[in-house]
């Protein structure tokens, strides 16, 4: 089992360095550059304990990280180029029609105040308010396999308030400010241009709480199934509610069991209430409520252009 396993991870990386060639070394002009790129995805994607440049350098058996430290903070290599290559990749070799664009964010402390984007800020990953920096992540989803398809640093009005410090730091000068979910449909709309095929977006409450954000999706012809929060008003029978008093009145009748995905220990279980909500734009429109064993209860609001099952549904909820 142990030499199955090593020819199946030799094939793995080989695979990996034949996109590697065909799609992304293009982008590092010069050989030696090249090299040094590869080494470096590669000990990202190896059982290196810790993925820092002294780390991955004695991986690739470097001397000294000099190379890697390199290739980070001093060659010149163009990120975007380089997502957008990713993009197509991902269209051409990876899109279906049911794909699924995950829309994340994720926090990163900081001390001191010279980073882009630093501040005192609210981080998911963190749990609190501390000092950090937050990036905005696009995903894309198939039932098989997941991709990072886009990336964007959130910058604070104080920062994109402040053109010198904007400066100091390397932001270009034509950034202005983008709340997180402005930047998430910039991505979102970035990833269909290439030809990225998608059916549904998903995202957290940061996001699915936000009407222009869930419009913007719905522009680019996209469905969504998009967490809120329980006190999220809904139109129902020509009156507006919240969803926390309708999900307090429903009979048990209502609830059916379904996973909504694999997780670490298997399927994840949950009981589910699916609402119809009045629909004005034509869409059809719902709300999901979702009750953990332990009764804590996660609200959804979904839209696609067609009537769409149950087990759909919960299944792009589960993506994220």
């Amino acid at each position: 089992m142990a030499a199955c396993g090593s020819v199946a991870v030799r094939g793995w990386f080989a695979g990996i360095g034949e996109l590697w060639l065909n799609w992304f070394a293009g982008e590092f002009g010069r050989v030696e550059l090249r090299r040094t790129a590869r080494s470096y995805v590669d000990g990202l994607l190896s059982s290196v304990a810790r993925k820092n440049c002294w780390w991955l350098a004695e991986s690739a058996g470097h001397q000294d990280p000099g190379r890697m430290q390199h290739l980070l903070g001093g060659a010149k290599w163009d990120a975007d180029r380089l997502r957008d290559r990713l993009q197509r990749m991902i269209a051409k070799l990876v899109a279906v029609p049911d794909g699924v664009l995950i829309v994340d964010e994720t926090g990163y402390a900081k001390k001191g105040n010279a980073s882009a984007g630093v501040a005192r800020q609210y981080s998911g990953t963190l749990g609190r308010v501390d000092s950090c920096q937050v990036a905005v992540f696009l995903t894309y989803a198939t039932a098989r396999l997941r991709l990072l398809a886009d990336r964007v640093l959130y910058l604070p009005k104080a920062w994109t308030d402040d053109p010198k410090r904007c400066a100091d730091a390397g932001v270009p000068a034509t950034v202005r400010f983008a709340t997180r979910a402005q930047l998430a449909l910039v991505m979102i709309g970035r990833a269909v241009a290439a030809g990225i095929t998608a059916a549904w977006v998903t995202a957290d409450e940061a996001y699915g709480r936000d009407h222009r954000f869930r419009a913007g999706v719905r522009a680019l012809g996209l469905g969504y199934v998009v967490a809120v929060a329980r006190d999220q008003r809904v139109n129902r029978a020509g009156a507006r509610r919240r969803l926390d008093v309708i999900a307090a009145k429903l009979p048990a009748a209502v609830w059916q069991t379904y996973s909504c995905g694999l997780g670490s220990k298997g399927p994840r279980w949950y009981q589910w209430a699916w609402i119809g909500v009045d629909s004005p734009d034509g869409a059809v429109h719902s709300a999901l409520i979702r009750r953990s064993p332990d009764g804590a209860l996660a609200y959804y609001l979904t839209c696609t252009d067609t009537p769409t099952s149950l087990p759909t549904l919960i299944a792009v909820a589960g993506r994220r």
